[in-house]
């Protein structure tokens, strides 16, 4: 059964995933937060890549000036969810750990 990602259950998860995005290489975000090379790579690949699908269509569309503020309200979005998040992770390895 898969697992929650490490790096999604991290507290400063938006932070990490900025630096990310902003090109810092993952052994330098991994060893910032704490975490292994390994895990930020995978979350990197399984998160953040764009798929083929999105590298097309961030191509082809021009860049809005208010997309920061749209990205900013997103991650606090993101952040509201999280503890929803934390808590069902929780909750599958409970019931991975009672089978």
């Amino acid at each position: 059964m898969r697992t929650c990602c490490t790096v999604c259950r991290h507290p400063d998860v938006v932070g990490l995933n900025r630096e990310l995005l902003a090109g810092t290489s993952h052994r330098r975000v991994a060893k910032q937060f704490g975490l292994s090379p390994s895990s930020v790579l995978r979350h990197l690949s399984a998160h953040l890549a764009p798929s083929p699908e999105a590298k097309v269509a961030e191509a082809e569309l021009p860049v809005d000036p208010r997309l920061a503020d749209r990205v900013e309200a997103l991650e606090g979005d993101i952040g509201v969810h999280r503890e929803a998040i934390l808590t069902l992770c929780g909750a599958v390895k409970r019931l991975q750990q009672e089978r």
